[in-house]
């Protein structure tokens, strides 16, 4: 700390809050579990397909075989499509296993103007059923820069947008998840924006939550 106040005896507009400013949860697992999972959107036309990177661990005694399914539902929770692939897996070892859901029907698009969103349900099995599953909210879209001009989903799209701390008077860094929501919707309805810069750091996950609900870039 003194060495820093002697390079920069003064700080402007950023400050380094210390402390637990985010939710904590403890996840128990089997020996055998999803470790991560990524998606992406492989292309929008003629229909949505989505590829899907699972990582699982077996921290079991002994390898396993085991099966990684990927199911797409809708917000009711209706299915819509799924794929699954077999992977073998020897004691301590973990990978990525690539799925790829190559139709997804009737899927609408997810653009500012219309958040559509889906659920990506990812599930692990072994001989014994499944064993751990992950659930994430996805957006189908696809991004593009042509002469300068940015595109979603094939329509050129004016982007007007703010940066925004996550920082509150006598708060700081500890916003609480009702505040981080609260801010991406003044910055949607109340400032009429639909593109946000996350300054220096990642965002708070509820807000980013929010922006994809909402519709925010």
């Amino acid at each position: 700390h003194g060495q820093l106040a002697r390079l920069a005896p003064k700080m402007y507009g950023y400050y380094l809050f210390g402390g637990i400013q985010r939710d904590v949860e403890l996840r128990i697992t089997d020996k055998l579990h999803i470790q991560d999972v990524y998606y992406v959107t492989q292309r929008i036309k003629p229909n949505p397909a989505m590829n899907a990177t699972i990582r699982v661990r077996n921290d079991r005694s002994a390898a396993v075989e085991a099966s990684v399914r990927v199911r797409i539902r809708d917000g009711e929770g209706q299915e819509m499509a799924e794929a699954a692939a077999k992977v073998k897996l020897n004691s301590g070892e973990e990978r990525d296993v690539e799925i790829k859901v190559d139709l997804i029907p009737d899927a609408k698009l997810w653009d500012p103007d219309h958040p559509n969103r889906y659920v990506a349900e990812a599930d692990l099995s072994d001989s014994s059923g499944v064993i751990d599953r992950t659930a994430t909210w996805i957006g189908l879209r696809q991004i593009d820069w042509n002469d300068g001009v940015f595109h979603i989903n094939g329509q050129a799209l004016q982007l007007r947008g703010l940066n925004r701390h996550q920082t509150l008077p006598f708060i700081g860094g500890a916003v609480p998840n009702r505040l981080q929501r609260r801010d991406a919707l003044t910055l949607k309805y109340g400032l009429g924006v639909n593109a946000i810069r996350s300054s220096h750091y990642p965002p708070d996950p509820e807000f980013l939550d929010e922006c994809d609900r909402i519709g925010l870039l």
